[in-house]
C-alpha cells in the first residue's frame, strides 16, 4: 500500500481523489491546499507519491517541486487542464514524473500511480547548470572505472555503437573517447567515454561555465594533458541530422522510426532504410574526415614546391615520416584532419591541432585547384564543423611573412592579424569562436 500526498486547492476534487485512491488500494497520507513549503511537509508526512491536481501549475508550485526534488525526491503525478507545451516542459524540469491533461477517469488512477513509482530507474539529481558536478554525484553513488555519457537529444542511440566506442576506448587506453572528433556518424548518435578519475579532475578544475555545463569540454580541449581518441565510422555521414533539438526534429525522427517499423533497430539498419538526406549540393565544397586512403594525396599537396617554401620547416616531408605521422593523427581527437571534397573529388585538406582550447589551423590546396576559392572554402567549412562541438574556443594560423596570398585568404575568412610569433617568426592570425558562424 502506497502512502500518497494529495495537493489540491479544491476540497471537492480532493475528496474524489481520496475515494479513487482508496478504491485502488492506496492510503492518503494527507491533503494539502498548496505546495507551499513542500520539502518540510514531505519530511513530516513521508509520502511515497505526490499527486497534484490544479487547473494550471503555478510558478510557485513548480519552484517548490524543484526544491523538493533536489532535497527529498518523490514521484510526482500532475493532473491539470493546462496543455501548453512550455508549461509541460517546466513541469518535467521541476521533477514531475507523469503529466496528465484533462479530466481523469478514476479507474485509470492505479496504473498511473504504478507507472510513476515502478519505472525501475535509479535517478541522481543535482544542479541544473553544474552538470559535471551532477555526473560526479552519480559516480559517487555508482562507482565505476569509466563513465559513458549519452544525451537525451539522441533518441536513436544504438547500444551496439556504444559498445564499440567503449571497446575503442579500452583498446587504446584512452582518457577520453568519442565518435564526434571529427564527426563521421550522423549527428544524434553521439557517444562519449572517459576515465572516472579524469571526470573527477574536470569537476575539480573546470572554471568556464560551458565546461561545467557540458561536462567534457575541459578534457577534450586539453589533448596536451589527456589522451584523446576518436571512434570512426569509416564513412562521411556527419552531415546527417538525427538529433532532436526542435519539434520538427522530433517529427522527422518519429517518421524515420515509423519507416523502419522497429524502434530498436541498429543505426546501420536505420541508415539503410532512410538513406542519406543531407548530401552536399553540386559544386559545393564539403568536408569529410580523412581516411587511410588519403595519405598519398596529403603527401603530394604538402610537398608541392610552394607549400614547402611557405611551411614552418621549409623542407619536404619524407614519405616514411609522413605515413607514421598520418597513422597517429587518424586516431588523435586532439588533431583533427578533414579532406575538402567537391562533387566527390578531393580538392584540399584542413587540419586543426588543439591545445587548451586553441586550435592551430593549417590548410593545403591541391595545386590544380588553386585560384578557385578552395582555401577560403576550407576555412569557412571548418569553422562550421567546429561549431558542432565545444573543443575549440579560438582558431589561430601561422602565415609566412612573405606569403601575401595566404594572408589575404585568412583576412577574407574572418581572421585578424596579431603580429609576429616569437618562436617561428611567422605572422599570427586569430579568429574567435563567436565569429565562426559569421
Amino acid at each position: 500500500m502506497l502512502r500518497i500526498l494529495i495537493i489540491d486547492e479544491s476540497r471537492a476534487r480532493a475528496e474524489e481523489l481520496c475515494g479513487g485512491l482508496a478504491m485502488a488500494g492506496h492510503q492518503v497520507a494527507a491533503v494539502l491546499p498548496s505546495a507551499l513549503d513542500l520539502t518540510a511537509q514531505i519530511e513530516a508526512i513521508k509520502p511515497d507519491v505526490i499527486l497534484i491536481e490544479t487547473e494550471s501549475p503555478s510558478r510557485d508550485t513548480l519552484e517548490n517541486l524543484a526544491v523538493m526534488n533536489r532535497d527529498m525526491p518523490r514521484p510526482v503525478i500532475l493532473l491539470t487542464q493546462e496543455s501548453d507545451a512550455a508549461v509541460m516542459r517546466a513541469a518535467f524540469k521541476a521533477g514531475v514524473s507523469a503529466y496528465i491533461v484533462d479530466n481523469l477517469d478514476l479507474a485509470r488512477l492505479k496504473p498511473i500511480v504504478d507507472v510513476a513509482t515502478e519505472a525501475g530507474f535509479d535517478v541522481v539529481r543535482g544542479s541544473e547548470s553544474d552538470v559535471v558536478a551532477r555526473f560526479v554525484a552519480a559516480l559517487d553513488a555508482y562507482p565505476s572505472e569509466h563513465v559513458v555519457r549519452l544525451t537525451a537529444d539522441c533518441p536513436l542511440t544504438d547500444p551496439l555503437l556504444v559498445e564499440a566506442v567503449v571497446a575503442t576506448h579500452l583498446a587504446r587506453h584512452a582518457d577520453y573517447t568519442s565518435n564526434v572528433l571529427p564527426r563521421s556518424f550522423p549527428k544524434g548518435l553521439d557517444v562519449e567515454v572517459m576515465r572516472a578519475d579524469v571526470l573527477r579532475i574536470a569537476a575539480d578544475e573546470a572554471a568556464a561555465a560551458d565546461e561545467r555545463e557540458h561536462v567534457t569540454p575541459f578534457v577534450y580541449r586539453r589533448p596536451e594533458r589527456f589522451r584523446l581518441t576518436n571512434h570512426d565510422s569509416g564513412r562521411a555521414l556527419g552531415r546527417e541530422w538525427w538529433t532532436v533539438d526542435t519539434p520538427a526534429d522530433l517529427d522527422r525522427v518519429r517518421a524515420m522510426v515509423d519507416r523502419v517499423g522497429d524502434d530498436r533497430c541498429s543505426w546501420t539498419a536505420m541508415l539503410a532504410a532512410v538513406g542519406c538526406r543531407n548530401p552536399a549540393g553540386r559544386g559545393d565544397l564539403a568536408l569529410r574526415p580523412a581516411g587511410a586512403g588519403d595519405a598519398d594525396a596529403l603527401l603530394r599537396w604538402r610537398n608541392a614546391s610552394d607549400a614547402v617554401q611557405w611551411s614552418t620547416t621549409a623542407r619536404a616531408v619524407d614519405p616514411t615520416e609522413h605515413r607514421a605521422w598520418f597513422e597517429r593523427i587518424l586516431v588523435d581527437a586532439g588533431r583533427r584532419l578533414w579532406i575538402g571534397v567537391v562533387d566527390g573529388l578531393p580538392v584540399g585538406m584542413v587540419r586543426v591541432d588543439v591545445e587548451t582550447g586553441i586550435g592551430t589551423v593549417s590548410v593545403a590546396v591541391d595545386p590544380e585547384r588553386r585560384g578557385h576559392g578552395v582555401g577560403s572554402g576550407l576555412l569557412r567549412a571548418v569553422k562550421g564543423e567546429l561549431l558542432g562541438d565545444c573543443q575549440v574556443v579560438e582558431l589561430r594560423a601561422l602565415v609566412h611573412p612573405a606569403n601575401p596570398g595566404s594572408a589575404r585568404i585568412f583576412g577574407r575568412s574572418g581572421f585578424t592579424e596579431m603580429g609576429l610569433d616569437d618562436e617561428s617568426g611567422f605572422v599570427v592570425w586569430r579568429c574567435d569562436r563567436s565569429t565562426f558562424g559569421a
